[in-house]
């Protein structure tokens, strides 16, 4: 059921009931859908596992290191993560620096989300999407934003707790699709949204956009995602791009979402695919 069809006017916020209420599902100019997570669910598609871990598995090919490859939907290397006795560290696949050093050790450190979208079935069936949480801010220089250094990124499913990776495949992202034929050339943009800039979630709690920033400690690593955040549990992300690459544009919104703090509205969503790939998604970008 499609709750909101004008796509070049903003749907009234809040959005039916509930004091921060938005649309189950709305649809774009060229017509495609964008879904909120009860209607997924209703389609019998479960789109996040959220099983939280606090360590990996050895990785029998880096010496018995808990350290294993982060990789984007192509299966580009975009860092290295390893957890050591006191704390766990992000790095450059090349170079090998340090990006990241979190000496929290929470529990909650990684998240996973379950299958997401790769270039390929080898890819998807061997891997799985998680959430690197970045908890510590004790390392950051005053005012720096932690945000950069959280990253959703595909690990191997080696990587993970044998009851977590036999359940990876009932919680899929998908690849998406479009009835739509033809799209505009373009690539990947940054959005380049400020931490202060977001949007109000159901919970009436503010996110920040610049979750869906590029992200320069890891390559300009961005997600393109299932859904969007003007929908209920939306955000959702679907698999992991560059900013540069080549991307179809397929359909956008004509309007930027409603649901913000105070201020005027400042973001809106394009869809499309990965050239050349069977992947596609939204992707974030600055209202005109």
């Amino acid at each position: 059921m499609i709750e909101w069809t004008i796509a070049t006017r903003p749907y009234p916020y809040p959005f039916g009931q509930g004091a921060h209420g938005l649309p189950e599902s709305r649809n774009a100019i060229a017509g495609t859908s964008d879904l909120g997570t009860a209607e997924w669910a209703r389609r019998r598609r479960k789109l996040n596992m959220r099983r939280t871990l606090d360590t990996l598995a050895r990785n029998p090919d880096l010496d018995g290191r808990q350290k294993w490859p982060l990789l984007d939907s192509f299966g580009r290397r975009i860092a290295l993560i390893e957890r050591q006795a006191d704390r766990w560290e992000l790095s450059d696949p090349a170079s090998g620096h340090i990006v990241f050093v979190d000496h929290s050790l929470d529990r909650r450190q990684i998240e996973v989300q379950g299958r997401g979208c790769m270039v390929d079935d080898e890819l998807e069936r061997s891997h799985a999407l998680i959430a690197f949480r970045a908890l510590d801010r004790t390392a950051l220089p005053p005012g720096a934003s932690i945000v950069p250094f959280r990253l959703r990124a595909f690990v191997d499913r080696l990587a993970l707790p044998e009851p977590v990776r036999r359940v990876v495949d009932e919680y899929d992202a998908g690849s998406g699709g479009s009835a739509v034929t033809a799209g505009t050339p373009d690539v990947v943009r940054d959005p380049g949204f400020s931490s202060g800039e977001g949007f109000l979630g159901e919970d009436g709690k503010q996110r920040t956009y610049a979750t869906y920033n590029a992200k320069p400690p890891f390559g300009g690593a961005m997600y393109f995602s299932v859904n969007t955040t003007g929908v209920h549990g939306g955000g959702i992300a679907r698999g992991v791009a560059r900013a540069g690459d080549a991307f179809e544009r397929l359909d956008e919104f004509g309007y930027a979402d409603p649901n913000v703090a105070d201020g005027e509205p400042l973001a809106t969503w394009v869809y499309g695919r990965l050239s050349g790939t069977r992947m596609f998604g939204w992707l974030p970008v600055r209202a005109p």
